[in-house]
């Protein structure tokens, strides 16, 4: 469905990562669609798999953030270049069947992946491969509207998914004992900070500023 080409790198930029052109087949990016979720028509076999859950998403999202839930589940198909700043739309969850959360998901672990992906689509530069504040902030955000602090699907080892939980734990212990209306001022300010990648959305679960 997507070609990318990486130009010839020059004698004296081997260091470099050269900048990519990338070309989109548009007939095989093209949505098919079950109701609110979508996928691309190269992946069109997926899509009854993934319909239920990103439809129980959406409708816990609703819970959750009420006027400012998303309201459609997306394959993202669009290509950026090395180093771009991703982002991300409000009214919709973007995902990509090569990102390791939702290709580690199985049965309700997809429902999981994409409201953490709702919540906190992420803000590392496309390109990037980086694990730390999204991460924490996706695993608190899904086990707030959840109810159950759980590791997220493709967090890796054993080990790694029990470090991940000890470390943020007590943010979600924390956030889980205020009242409620302060439980939805400060989700909302993690979730508009993440869809616009202007600071740190753990941070701002924590208590800190949006900005």
């Amino acid at each position: 469905m997507r070609r990318a080409k990486k130009a010839p790198a020059e004698p004296d930029e081997e260091a470099a990562d050269p900048p990519r052109m990338c070309v989109v087949d548009e007939a095989a990016a093209r949505p098919v669609c079950d109701g609110s979720v979508c996928v691309s028509r190269a992946q069109q076999a997926r899509l009854a798999g993934l319909a239920g859950p990103g439809k129980e998403a959406l409708r816990l999202l609703r819970g959750a953030l009420a006027g400012r839930a998303p309201e459609t589940v997306r394959e993202n198909t669009a290509m950026l270049p090395d180093g771009a700043k991703p982002r991300w739309p409000r009214t919709t969850v973007l995902f990509d069947f090569d990102d390791g959360m939702l290709a580690a998901a199985e049965g309700e672990e997809v429902t999981r992946a994409l409201i953490a992906q709702g919540m906190v689509p992420g803000c590392s530069p496309v390109g990037w491969n980086t694990f730390g504040g999204d991460q924490f902030a996706q695993t608190v955000a899904a086990g707030w509207v959840l109810g159950d602090l759980e590791p997220l699907p493709g967090t890796g080892s054993a080990a790694l998914s029990r470090d991940v939980i000890a470390r943020v734990r007590s943010v979600w212990e924390k956030l889980m004992a205020l009242p409620r209306a302060r439980q939805l001022a400060r989700i909302n300010a993690m979730h508009v900070t993440a869809l616009s990648c202007g600071g740190d959305a753990f941070e701002v679960l924590k208590g800190g500023p949006s900005q």
